[in-house]
């Protein structure tokens, strides 16, 4: 089980990598630290501004992909499904 060889090398250098290095900048940015290549955990250690704060950095990382890469600029919900190679 797990993952084998190199992570993601069929990605390198596509708009998908693009944007998914702009996610991963964005939250460490915004001071949240997430592997990018495994699971995300909440502990009994993490608080519950904790986890507000996580998400409010990941909703600000994702408006910035979608800024970036799709093109929506608004407030409102931006469509999941969306192709980005």
């Amino acid at each position: 089980m797990g993952q084998t060889g190199k992570p993601m090398e069929w990605q390198k250098g596509t708009r998908y990598e693009k944007a998914w290095r702009t996610f991963y900048t964005e939250t460490t940015r915004g001071g949240v630290l997430l592997h990018p290549i495994t699971h995300w955990f909440v502990s009994a250690a993490h608080t519950d501004a904790d986890v507000d704060h996580t998400l409010a950095v990941c909703a600000d990382a994702f408006a910035a992909v979608a800024t970036r890469f799709v093109g929506h600029t608004g407030t409102g919900p931006v469509a999941t499904n969306v192709c980005l190679s």
